[in-house]
This record gives C-alpha cells, structure tokens and sequence, in this order.
C-alpha cells in the first residue's frame, strides 16, 4: 500500500462510480424484469399479431394502388385514342362540307392559340419584371436590389448584383413600394391607361420614400392618381411639391347624426379646411 501513488481523490472517485454503476445494473434488471412480465402476460405476441395485420393490410393497399394505377393509365391512352380518332373523322367530316370551312378554320385558330399562350405568358412575365424591376429603382433608395425576377408560376424572386436571392421581412412601407411597383409595371405592360387609386399613400413610408413615390406619381402627366389621402399625411409641403399637376381636390366631412348613424359629403376644390 505504501508504494502505491493513489490519493483520496482518486479512491472517492472509483467509490462514486462503483455506486453509479451499480445503480444501472438494478434499472436493467428491473428493466428486464418488465420486459419479461410483458413477454410472459401474452402483450407483447398480441402486439406481434397486430403488427403482422396491419403489415398485410399495408401491402393489400400496395396492391389495390396499383392496379388502380394501371387502370388510369390504361383510361388515359384510351382517351388519346379517341380524341386522335375523333379528330380524323371530324377533319375528314369537314373536308367533306365545304360550307364548314369557317369551322376549321376557326377549329384551326384554336389550337394555335393553346399552342402560343405558354409562349405568350413566359414573354409577358419578362416584361412584367423588367418594368417592375424599372419602377422599383425609381421609387427605392436601398441599391441592394438589382432586379425582381418572375418564374412561370407567378412566384416573384428580389436578386442581389450577384444573382442571388435575396429573403428578408419587408416592412409595411417596403410592401407599398413593392405593390406599387407590380401595379405600375401591369399597367405598362397590358397598355391599359386605367386610373391608379391610392389610398393613405405616404403612410407608412419615410420622407425620401415619400419624394420618389411622388415624384413617379406626377413623372406621367396622361396618367391619372386618385389619392385618398389623412391630413398629416400630404401637409402643405407635400401639396406644393405636387400642386402643379393636381386636377382636382375634394375634403370628405362627416357628421354623426344619431343611433351609430351618420353622412359624409365631398367639399370640392377643398384641401383640409383650407381653399386648394
């Protein structure tokens, strides 16, 4: 023992570990004991039989499916089999009848019209992004956007110089400046001169974003804005800034008259209180 080189420390130690295991044989034993109980009470070939069950209603299913697979896919080529037939007995019923001519030849304008939208629809999403893409620039002053991106389905992607998607949580004035920018970029693209309605325009937006907005709502003197605007919203500068190209102004007042009930009424040439 004296020439042993064990301190107190190290005996604890050893002591601590022994209990410790010993500790774990008993939860194994008891374990095993409840293991064995379940073996012996007959639960554990119960849920044997159940599993077994359940494993060949499974693969009953399996089967089921595919033969109702095989079966759709036996329809579908009988379908085609009868639109091919029905169009060789109606082109040949057609050539037949020269007073049908107008019909195939209508027959013929609509399948190319369902060959050409695809086309159609992948050349409009292009130009919708480049316009939206256009306005988007003028009306935001963060440059980390270089272009919005629109797949086949719809679905709009924000790209970085890098060509990178960019994923972040746009604040409230972010998604005005995105609608906007959608809006005006479907008015370019489908040549539609329909008026643009606002309504509470700048108010989620800070004074820069307020200039640019304002700045693309009067850059189109044949484009028409209505504006439905609070009175802190446009003040007097604003106003000035966009005076020279307002057509007409209009205060709505409103008057309670009883029981939850009231009318409003539209003061014309009328800013806020004051004379436009």
């Amino acid at each position: 023992m004296g020439n042993l080189k064990v301190g107190v420390k190290d005996i604890l130690g050893l002591l601590d570990r022994k209990e410790s295991l010993q500790r774990r044989i008993k939860k194994l034993i008891n374990r095993y004991t409840r293991i064995e109980g379940v073996d012996r009470d007959g639960t554990l070939a119960k849920l044997n039989a159940e599993l077994n069950t359940v494993n060949a209603l499974i693969s009953q299913k399996d089967r089921e499916w595919a033969d109702l697979n095989r079966a759709i896919k036996s329809l579908e080529q009988d379908i085609l089999n009868e639109r091919a037939t029905y169009e060789r007995e109606h082109e040949k019923f057609i050539q037949a009848n020269p007073v049908k001519s107008v019909v195939a030849k209508a027959q013929r304008v609509c399948n190319l019209i369902d060959e050409l939208i695809p086309s159609l629809y992948t050349l409009k999403t292009q130009k919708l992004a480049d316009a939206m893409t256009e306005v988007y620039h003028s009306l935001a002053h963060k440059d980390q956007v270089a272009r919005i991106d629109i797949d086949e389905v719809g679905q709009t992607k924000v790209l970085s110089k890098e060509g990178d998607e960019i994923i972040f949580d746009r604040s409230a004035g972010e998604n005005q400046l995105f609608a906007t920018a959608l809006i005006a970029g479907l008015a370019k693209v489908s040549g539609m001169d329909a008026p643009l309605v606002v309504d509470t325009p700048l108010g989620r937006l800070d004074s820069k974003h307020r200039k640019n907005i304002l700045n693309f709502w009067v850059s189109d003197s044949t484009r028409q804005v209505i504006l439905l605007s609070q009175d802190k919203e446009i003040d007097r500068e604003m106003y000035q800034h966009i005076e020279p190209n307002i057509a007409k102004t209009y205060v709505l007042h409103h008057q309670q008259i009883g029981n939850g009930v009231g009318k409003t009424w539209a003061e014309d040439n009328a800013y806020f209180g004051g004379e436009a």
